[in-house]
């Protein structure tokens, strides 16, 4: 199949782009994809496993059994309430000892306010959606991107004169085991064939459009990546940290002083008692938070930014290089190539041997040029 055969219309730094970093970005993408199946990963699930607390208080000497039970259950769910930032209801007044304000009950809030998550999107769903979503997405579209030029450029090779890494491929076949004088006769009928076909667009320019198609994509990858990825990622980071945080946080030494008012022989009578708290719900444990590999993603964003920046710069030489070759060296020669001619003869001279592109060289400058054959004509 043309998708992944070896090419001779294509240098080294081609086989880098569609070959070595397609097929890493596609391995890592998989990795990434398949990630949450490890047994050993735990992802915080703050959206599945709200923090819930049971009230004891210490009530006043003349509060019944019912009092005491109502006084416990009206200050835990006005607590549980304000655990997960729902409006109260009632008159129900909560302080703790440690934290007046209550702050530590809604860090999560503000930690959305601070990534700017959608209305009714839960932080740890987006979170995980990044590392277990949208990563290997980007990691495909990447390595795809790297792909689709270079499947592109064969496909246009393949139609050229016959196809260039044929041509290359027959100039090996038919001339092995022959003399100077019938290797010379045989490469003359192939590159005259090639020479005469008169396709609409020149190779040689294709594949300049090709190579800064590739400059263009390592680029914006980077870009990509910089601006947009790690700065999220970054944020991400905080979050997880706020949100392991608000979940190892250990509110049961703490004294809770809670308000509210009972109706007693036709009048409102106002207490405020202190109460505990002992946890409903399960903790998270340290060892479960710091299942999420966080440090294991700024590492791979970190390598692929210095990966492709280093592609963008080997991407950026080889271009230069082919402007060079294509027409420096086409006019140092000072024989009657053709840019698809000197493309032809490069080519034959990275992918096969020194040899062969000199003795395609001098192969093409032993044709005749237009105006000779309609002389002979």
């Amino acid at each position: 199949m043309v998708f992944f055969r070896k090419s001779l219309s294509e240098d080294f730094v081609d086989r880098y782009n569609h070959t070595w970093f397609f097929w890493s970005l596609l391995v890592l993408s998989v990795v990434t994809w398949l990630l949450p199946l490890s047994p050993t990963l735990h992802p915080i699930k703050t959206s599945g496993l709200q923090r819930e607390y049971s009230a004891h208080c210490w009530c006043p000497s003349e509060f019944t059994n019912a009092h005491r039970a109502y006084t416990e259950t009206i200050c835990g769910t006005a607590f549980n309430r304000k655990l997960r930032n729902e409006p109260q209801s009632g008159d129900v007044q909560l302080q703790m000892a440690s934290d007046p304000d209550l702050d530590i009950l809604h860090t999560e809030a503000v930690a959305n306010e601070t990534i700017h998550l959608a209305p009714g999107v839960e932080s740890d769903v987006y979170l995980e959606f990044f590392l277990f979503v949208k990563t290997p997405l980007m990691l495909f579209l990447f390595a795809l991107c790297l792909k689709l030029p270079h499947y592109s450029w064969l496909q246009f090779a393949s139609s050229y004169g016959g196809d260039l890494s044929k041509v290359l491929e027959s100039s090996i076949q038919r001339t092995a085991g022959q003399d100077a004088e019938s290797r010379r006769r045989t490469l003359q009928g192939i590159l005259g064939a090639f020479s005469k076909s008169n396709p609409k667009w020149s190779a040689a320019l294709w594949y300049l459009i090709f190579k800064g198609f590739m400059c263009i994509i390592a680029v914006g990858v980077v870009i990509k990546i910089s601006f947009y990825l790690s700065p999220e990622l970054e944020q991400l980071e905080l979050l997880n940290s706020v949100l392991k945080a608000e979940h190892k946080t250990d509110l049961t030494n703490d004294i809770l002083l809670c308000g509210f008012s009972i109706r007693s022989m036709g009048k409102i009578h106002r207490y405020t008692v202190q109460c505990g708290l002992d946890r409903v719900t399960p903790g998270i444990s340290s060892g479960a938070a710091a299942d999420i590999p966080l440090g294991l993603y700024k590492a791979l964003y970190s390598a692929l930014m210095f990966a492709f920046c280093a592609l963008t710069v080997v991407n950026v030489l080889s271009l230069i290089t082919w402007l060079s070759k294509l027409f420096r060296h086409r006019a140092a020669r000072g024989l009657k190539l053709s840019l698809d001619g000197q493309l032809l003869v490069t080519l034959a001279h990275d992918n096969i041997e020194p040899l062969a592109g000199q003795e395609l060289v001098e192969t093409f400058g032993s044709l005749p040029t237009k105006a000779e054959e309609n002389q002979v004509v």
